[in-house]
């Protein structure tokens, strides 16, 4: 650029990098320090002032710019304090925009992946293979139920015929009953034969046999 008299002084390289959000937040954070330092010891200016009273005559004078220049240092940390409000907020939805940003580019990925995995499978197959799945287990259901019908008892007779049997079995217990007869007790097993013979038979056989003479 050209001014009025000759050329200007070369101007300054620009910075080659701008300095994050959070760089500017840490330097506003120690402006912000800074400014509070002042504020408390311009405070303490102002107190010593006024501590001076009629003593000093610009002791006045002095206490009212104090006071000035504590309300511009106030008026400065204040308007720094809303800066750092917005840079942080600004960071933060840089935050949201990178975080959404890395979601979006996950779920891309996922559905293409997705898709790929789709295109590899035969739906015919998957047909197929679930009507075989659905044969097999009608088989296996046949099988298991012909396991569990009856089976045949030894010389061909069914269990229908042996129930047949059972029924008549009861029924000429029950007329035996009725008779008088004595029914067969199956729980007491039968005596054998040649067994010993009870206390009463005895007694009536030694009875009748004779005593010897005296």
């Amino acid at each position: 650029m050209r001014r009025l008299f000759g050329l200007s002084k070369e101007e300054p390289a620009a910075q080659t990098q701008a300095p994050s959000l959070q760089e500017a937040s840490s330097r506003i954070d120690e402006q912000v320090s800074n400014l509070e330092a002042k504020i408390l010891k311009t405070d303490e200016e102002i107190k010593g002032f006024v501590a001076q009273g009629s003593s000093n005559p610009t002791a006045k004078s002095k206490a009212l710019q104090a006071m000035k220049k504590k309300k511009m240092y106030e008026q400065q940390r204040d308007q720094l304090l809303s800066t750092q409000f917005n840079v942080e907020n600004l960071a933060f939805q840089q935050e949201q925009a990178e975080i959404t940003a890395m979601a979006v580019e996950a779920m891309q990925k996922g559905h293409t992946q997705l898709k790929d995995q789709t295109k590899q499978m035969d739906i015919a197959a998957v047909d197929k293979l679930t009507d075989d799945m659905a044969d097999l287990q009608d088989e296996m259901k046949a099988i298991n139920e012909a396991l569990a019908q009856g089976s045949m008892v030894p010389d061909g007779a069914t269990d229908d015929d042996l129930a047949n049997e059972f029924a008549k079995l009861e029924e000429e217990m029950a007329a035996m009953a009725l008779a008088g007869g004595a029914v067969p007790d199956v729980s007491t097993p039968a005596k054998v034969e040649g067994a010993a013979e009870t206390a009463p038979a005895r007694k009536e056989a030694e009875a009748a046999v004779p005593s010897a003479p005296p």
